[in-house]
């Protein structure tokens, strides 16, 4: 019972963290979604091992809020991306934590 009750709170958690992510996209906020292979390219390019693939979600480029994604921003500003893991919820929290 409790393998199934995971399962279905992984899905869950699995939608509410893709909102998430395209929330922050949307909005240009300096956080973009990168796909697998430029995941790869970007981890080689840091000189991390791949085995780190599924550790991050985004990047984070600060000087490039409000600007649209290209792949070539990854190695212009290779000194300032900072690599995300978003933890999303969809419960109500004040706005004065």
């Amino acid at each position: 019972m409790s393998r199934k009750h995971s399962f279905k709170l992984t899905l869950s958690n699995n939608v509410t963290e893709k909102q998430g992510i395209n929330y922050l996209v949307e909005e240009q906020t300096g956080f973009f979604k990168i796909d697998k292979l430029m995941k790869k390219e970007l981890l080689d390019k840091v000189n991390i091992p791949h085995n780190f693939l599924q550790s991050f979600d985004m990047v984070y480029i600060p000087k490039l809020k409000g600007i649209e994604f290209d792949k070539g921003y990854i190695e212009t500003h290779l000194d300032e991306i900072l690599f995300i893991e978003l933890k999303t919820t969809k419960k109500y929290l004040p706005e004065n934590l």
